[in-house]
């Protein structure tokens, strides 16, 4: 709530809407929010990738949570706006388009895994996903995740499975298999702004977000081609630490 309240007082200052002689929040800090654990493991994304629901919603949130995952971990809000008649999407996240680092625009070529899943959803006219149904965000986000549990119970996957596990395994996966970090952000649609002073003269161009997408798909096709790498990688950190 506080940090709701902070960001509406910011962008009534930004507009000129309110001015304060002391800013209300001069001496109140608000603390990070925790991280979730909220990533899968391989085996469990492959069990929900290649799971054969019958039920047509069990279909749809196995196909939303492998479109978020297959275009870098793209948030609900956002991945409900894509047009996918074009062979790019190119976006600024929701949740950041208001505020003063809203300028991180994310350009994917959409790759062929994401293009086949939209086809069986994409109203022809628009472009957008269309399930037929008629439910406020709030509510399909609600909705979405229920059917993920239920999925994720019916396959035998202990983890716990929210659509935010998609980006987060995303994000996960890439960074076990190499992925730099600003490569990641990027794909994430993250800010860069406080990344250093390297990342200032420096910048992810759409052609290394779309090699390190196809790469983290390539890793969940074959993950046993990725193991060995993986395992020397971690030794070699460990090392470090």
């Amino acid at each position: 709530m506080m940090r709701n309240t902070k960001t509406i007082i910011n962008r009534g200052i930004k507009k000129r809407l309110v001015r304060y002689d002391v800013h209300p929040f001069i001496d109140f800090q608000i603390s990070s929010a925790p991280v979730r654990e909220l990533d899968i493991q391989v085996e469990s994304f492959n069990k929900i990738r290649l799971s054969e629901p019958k039920e047509k919603r069990l279909r749809i949130a196995r196909d939303l949570f492998c479109l978020s995952f297959y275009l870098g971990g793209i948030n609900l809000i956002d991945l409900l706006q894509v047009d996918f008649r074009k062979p790019e999407l190119e976006y600024i996240r929701t949740k950041v388009r208001n505020t003063t680092n809203g300028t991180m625009v994310t350009r994917l070529t959409i790759p062929n895994s994401a293009q086949e899943i939209a086809k069986r959803w994409m109203n022809r006219n628009t472009g957008h996903l269309d399930f037929g149904y008629r439910f406020s965000y709030d509510n399909l986000i609600r909705y979405i995740t229920r059917l993920l549990k239920s999925l994720a119970k019916n396959l035998g996957i202990k983890e716990k499975v929210v659509f935010y596990s998609a980006r987060k395994s995303f994000a996960q996966y890439a960074s076990e298999i190499g992925i730099p970090d600003g490569i990641i952000d990027y794909c994430l649609g993250h800010s860069d702004k406080s990344k250093g002073v390297i990342r200032y003269y420096t910048k992810v161009r759409q052609k290394q977000a779309d090699m390190a997408i196809a790469r983290v798909i390539d890793y969940v096709n074959n993950p046993e081609k990725y193991k060995e790498y993986i395992e020397l990688r971690s030794d070699i950190m460990l090392m470090r630490g």
